[in-house]
């Protein structure tokens, strides 16, 4: 999206009144410029909302993730309104607002975990929790507990198969040391890992996935 001066844009989401409105920060020349708020906030009507229709998604082949116009609700409460960005391939995109802004029912209406009320979600052009998206995409929760039983190879490679994707043991090792999680710690068993060495290994199955 651009503003009026033709600059793109990148959008995240803070509270309203009493919903979600997209706030943009407008990327130009390196630099970024902004908040600024994006239409007034919605505000809910006594009237529920309209169901969604049958089809919502709209294929966008050029972006990795786009939403346009969603509406995320629970009941009445609507926690995310018209809610619209792009996330190229390549990008890293985060979404930025206080406890229960929405962040979380987002990505799960990204995921295909929840419904949408009103708008279009695509995800390199295939509809969230379809066979197609599912294979474009890994999720690492932000409580993220591997199976204690495993090593920490047994996890990836099971990660891996799930994902029909095979790998030899050094490039696990690789791209561990890459993320500085030491290559000899993928022998031990993950009850052993500190927290911190199970969110990188978490990661690391994320990224190779």
């Amino acid at each position: 999206p651009r503003d009026k001066a033709g600059h793109t844009g990148r959008a995240h989401v803070q509270r309203g009144h009493n919903a979600l409105v997209p706030v943009w920060c407008v990327a130009h020349g390196g630099g970024v410029y902004g908040p600024r708020a994006h239409g007034k906030s919605p505000r809910l009507s006594d009237k529920p909302l309209r169901p969604a229709p049958r089809v919502l998604i709209k294929v966008f082949m050029d972006s990795a993730i786009t939403l346009r116009d969603v509406d995320v609700a629970y009941g009445r409460l609507r926690v995310a309104a018209g809610v619209t960005l792009d996330v190229q391939a390549g990008e890293s995109f985060g979404l930025i607002g206080l406890n229960g802004a929405g962040k979380t029912t987002l990505i799960k209406a990204m995921l295909g975990l929840r419904g949408v009320q009103r708008g279009a979600i695509s995800l390199s052009g295939a509809a969230p929790g379809s066979p197609a998206a599912k294979a474009r995409i890994a999720y690492l929760p932000e409580r993220f507990d591997p199976p204690w039983f495993l090593t920490g190879l047994e996890f990836l490679r099971f990660s891996s198969r799930l994902y029909k994707q095979a790998y030899p043991r050094e490039r696990f090792e690789a791209e561990a040391a890459r993320i500085e999680l030491d290559p000899k710690a993928l022998a031990r068993r993950v009850g052993t890992y500190s927290k911190g060495m199970r969110q990188k290994l978490g990661l690391l199955a994320t990224l190779m996935t």
